[in-house]
């Protein structure tokens, strides 16, 4: 499975494609295997607190992110063998990181959690292991042991039981439950600032949130100089040859395409007619 953010360019940046489907973690897996995986909690906290663009997939919230926080139970370290969650999912299945995929180092250490990009998900009547290798594992410390606000680890986003940051866009909400958690972690956007940045590792398995896939967007384009013009004999444009214009023209529709489906068109009307004259 494995959806850690990918390389990108610095021309390039990873942008959040919702449906509109609403699904358990298990489900919204599949649905989105094929359109670049679920977004880390990280890709999903750059549109909930760094910018403005929730505002575009306000819909999509509450959302499952790809990302699995692992922890002891309150106060609790981790003991050897499989981690298994304090709940079993609503099919009585068990939530377990096996043993072989837990690092020693943590093992008996207070104050501990794991961050995982689950390399494969294997499901069986009875239990669903999260498989990751060492590489798609984050040690989290020091980790919370109650819900509440700590800076967020700058890789993960998740809370850390650091004290707050002055600067408050370094502190996030982490809810969690007083048992050892194998959870998917969620993220939500409910009407006041600061719920963008709660870390839900609380919620049950099956429920149904937001799905959304990946894609990869251009973050800057060449600059287009328009030069002085008679009347009526078209825009000449310097520092991008005809082909590069057709191109951006081309990834301009496709990415308009992606917004039609989460905003009305009578919002995006100038646009939509904007890029029309453009193709003439």
């Amino acid at each position: 499975m494995a959806t850690a953010q990918a390389n990108v360019s610095q021309t390039q940046r990873q942008i959040i494609v919702p449906t509109t489907t609403k699904a358990g973690w298990l489900d919204a897996i599949e649905l989105v295997r094929n359109r670049g995986g679920l977004p880390s909690n990280a890709l999903h906290d750059r549109y909930l607190v760094e910018t403005n663009d929730y505002q575009q997939i306000r819909g999509l919230y509450p959302a499952w992110t790809n990302g699995v926080l692992v922890y002891p139970e309150r106060n609790g370290v981790f003991g050897k063998g499989d981690i298994e969650d304090a709940s079993k999912d609503n099919a009585g299945r068990k939530w377990v990181v096996p043993a072989s995929c837990v690092p020693e180092q943590v093992i008996g250490v207070t104050g501990v959690a794991l961050y995982i990009d689950p390399e494969n998900v294997e499901v069986t009547d009875k239990r669903v292991a999260i498989i990751a290798k060492p590489e798609s594992i984050r040690i989290l410390a020091p980790f919370m042991q109650k819900d509440g606000w700590g800076k967020m680890d700058e890789v993960t986003r998740v809370p850390l039981a650091l004290p707050e940051d002055s600067n408050d866009k370094n502190n996030r909400y982490l809810w969690r439950i007083d048992g050892i958690g194998v959870r998917p972690l969620v993220r939500g956007w409910y009407g006041g600032w600061v719920n963008g940045r709660f870390v839900f590792a609380n919620d049950r398995h099956g429920n149904g949130f937001g799905v959304a896939g990946t894609s990869i967007a251009q973050a800057e384009l060449k600059p287009i100089t328009i030069a002085p013009a008679q009347e009526n004999s078209g825009v000449p444009l310097k520092r991008v040859t005809l082909q590069e214009f057709t191109a951006l023209i081309g990834a301009a529709k496709n990415e308009m395409q992606e917004l039609m489906q989460t905003v009305s068109d009578e919002k995006i009307k100038n646009m939509q007619e904007l890029l029309r004259t453009l193709e003439l």
